[in-house]
């Protein structure tokens, strides 16, 4: 007999508990795996957009502005943005930044109209380079960046990409340098390059003209009052 008047096969009240402990645990184990799974699923389901439940998430009713805050909404377009795009190609902004005569005149008013917005002017990723680079070799590398901080403030840089190299590969243009530019251009959505060597990008399929060209097409659209 145990001190307790029990049969003295039967364990001590104190000494059950302990037998009890791995069930718990495992009930603790199952409910954790349970919260996390009905978690992952809510994630998913969340994921999805509530789609095939065809109910939505309670946290997605709560804050519609959020899903409004993801899509931004479409705003009108600025008069550079609507403007037509030109490609200004190396020759024309080391004209302006070297100040090279006579051609400084009509880089400086080309640009002065970009900046404006009567026009939207890019030029391709290698041109910042090798404007970096002509402009550190007499003024000092903190005034050439200074000065591509400035110039990339007026225009927008077309990249040159894997896509454009490979299609400048098999191009028809003889310059493999101004077959990447007008290459470049075209994936831009330039409708002209600005350059003073117009002819060796005949057959581009960006068209190319001088930057005389471009002002006067320019000045005639102001007549017209467009």
């Amino acid at each position: 007999m145990s001190p307790g008047g029990g049969d003295g096969n039967e364990a001590h009240p104190a000494d059950r508990r302990p037998a009890r402990r791995p069930r718990q645990e495992t009930r603790a184990s199952v409910r954790a795996l349970a919260l996390a799974t009905r978690r992952r699923h809510a994630l998913v389901a969340r994921g999805r957009g509530g789609r095939g439940s065809g109910r939505t998430h309670p946290a997605d009713r709560r804050a519609p502005g959020r899903a409004a805050r993801a899509r931004p909404r479409r705003r009108r377009r600025t008069r550079r943005e609507a403007a037509v795009i030109l490609l200004i190609d190396t020759d024309v902004v080391l004209d302006l930044l070297l100040d090279r005569a006579p051609h400084a005149a009509e880089a400086a008013e080309l640009f002065s109209r970009v900046e404006r917005g009567d026009a939207a002017g890019c030029v391709s990723a290698a041109t910042v380079e090798t404007v970096h680079r002509t402009a550190a070799e007499p003024l000092g590398a903190a005034r050439a960046r200074r000065i591509v901080k400035r110039l990339l403030s007026i225009v927008e840089v077309a990249p040159v990409t894997r896509a454009v190299l490979e299609t400048a590969i098999e191009g028809r243009l003889p310059d493999f340098e101004r077959e990447i530019v007008s290459e470049a251009a075209y994936r831009a959505g330039a409708r002209a390059i600005v350059t003073r060597g117009a002819r060796e990008y005949q057959g581009s399929r960006v068209p190319a003209y001088l930057p005389v060209e471009i002002l006067g097409m320019l000045r005639a659209r102001d007549a017209l009052g467009g």
